[in-house]
């Protein structure tokens, strides 16, 4: 086993329960297939903060304190920008970007500064 932390593309070494798949169906056969809100759906962030209310006693605005991300890299992201600078600091935003960055910043009471990655640098930023 590896002592490191692979934060690559996910490839799952499982099979996904019954249930998920059945559910995944039922949307699929409903025509609920289009992406997600960027912030999550909301009746998923509202079952969210019901299961940190019931659990741990949380409470959270479900409408401006719940994120769902789309894996780990984007939550890992979106913690350091939460953890590691204050309110009102610039956070570089490398375009292109992926959607949910600079929202998370705006989140997170950061200021996106967006940096742009261009072909004649040879998408270094600059």
């Amino acid at each position: 086993m590896s002592r490191y932390i692979d934060f690559g593309a996910g490839e799952p070494d499982f099979l996904s329960s019954g249930y998920v798949l059945r559910a995944v169906f039922e949307e699929a056969v409903e025509r609920n297939t289009r992406h997600s809100p960027t912030g999550g759906v909301p009746k998923l962030r509202w079952a969210l903060g019901q299961r940190a209310y019931k659990g741990y006693g949380l409470r959270y605005d479900t409408d401006s304190e719940v994120l769902v991300t789309a894996g780990g890299a984007e939550a890992f992201f979106l913690a350091t920008l939460v953890a590691w600078l204050s309110p009102g600091e610039e956070v570089p935003i490398f375009d292109p970007r992926f959607v949910v960055y600079e929202p998370g910043a705006l989140l997170a009471e950061k200021e996106p500064v967006h940096v742009p990655k261009l072909e004649a640098s040879d998408f270094w930023p600059s």
